[in-house]
Order: C-alpha cells, then structure tokens, then sequence
C-alpha cells in the first residue's frame, strides 16, 4: 500500500513543523514531490494512524469516515493539520481554515479493509 499525504503551506507555517506533523502518524514518511504552495509526502505503514486512532476511542467515527471516503478502490479523507501538530487524529471536510492533510490511498475491497482494521459496528 502507498499512501499520499498531500499539503498546502500558508506563508506563516513553518514547513518542518508539518513534515513533523505527518510523520507522527506516518512515520516513514518521505518527502515526493513540491507542488506550489505544498507538497506530498509518501508513506507505506498506515499502522501509526490507525494505533492513534484506537488510542483516543474514536474507532466508531473514523469507521464511519472512511466508509464514507471510499471512491471505488481508493479511501480519500482528510486530517485537521492543526490537531496533527499535537498528535490528535481530527477528520475534516477537507475546508478547514488552516489547512488539511489529505490522505489517499489503494486498496482492494476497501469497505472490507476497513471493517477488518476497525471493526464492525455493534
């Protein structure tokens, strides 16, 4: 699994402190390409987010979430870049005013991915 983490960088962050910010839930992160204004980061372990995620008891939410961000064999969702930097794992809509990370990636059966990484609703 390759995962995209994409960014866009407003002129009073600090780009360091958002690298740090994605490498806390995605710790092998490397840096890809520069885009105007941002960046994507690559990752393959998706285990850190998903540990965070267990650890703050909001399985049921980012269940939820990410049914909802399946595009075919794709899963599309993004991060409050802002709750990142403390290591908190916040969903958005993808328009927060500071920013997002977006993060993608490919799976086969998605919903059955998901199902099986957080389980299935009681």
């Amino acid at each position: 699994m390759l995962i995209s983490i994409e960014t866009r960088i407003s002129p009073t962050e600090d780009s360091d402190r958002v690298r740090q910010a994605i490498q806390y839930f995605f710790p092998d992160a490397a840096e890809g390409e520069n885009r105007e204004g941002g960046f994507v980061m690559t990752s393959k372990d998706i285990r850190p987010l998903l540990t965070r995620i267990l650890e703050q008891k909001i399985r049921d939410a980012a269940r939820g979430v990410l049914l909802k961000a399946v595009r075919e064999d794709r899963i599309i969702f993004h991060l409050n870049k802002q709750a990142a930097h403390s290591g908190r794992v916040n969903f958005t809509d993808g328009n927060s005013p500071l920013g997002d990370l977006k993060v993608s990636f490919c799976i086969d059966e998605p919903e059955e991915w998901i199902h099986k990484k957080l389980g299935r609703p009681e």
